[in-house]
């Protein structure tokens, strides 16, 4: 008897783990097909490059500062931290 109810419990929870494969994949796709499409439509709509930040200010003066460097000697290369 234990022998059945053991397998009886293995081949459910196989059917069930597949069943909740199905419908994980279901949902997903659904998602991608249903949701992205309208959201990248509406964004290209109303900006189309959103990385796009123009040329900035030409006669500003740049805020970029150059790195200093350390000196260049044997013992910062034997420690390189």
């Amino acid at each position: 008897m234990l022998a059945l109810l053991v397998t009886l419990w293995s081949s459910w929870k196989r059917a069930t783990h597949a069943l909740g494969s199905g419908i994980q994949w279901a949902m997903m796709a659904s998602v991608y097909v249903l949701v992205f499409p309208p959201v990248v439509l509406g964004l290209r709509l109303t900006r189309p490059d959103p990385t796009d930040r123009g040329p900035g200010q030409p006669g500003a003066a740049s805020e970029w500062k150059p790195p200093r460097e350390p000196r260049q000697d044997i013992r910062r290369a034997q420690r390189p931290w």
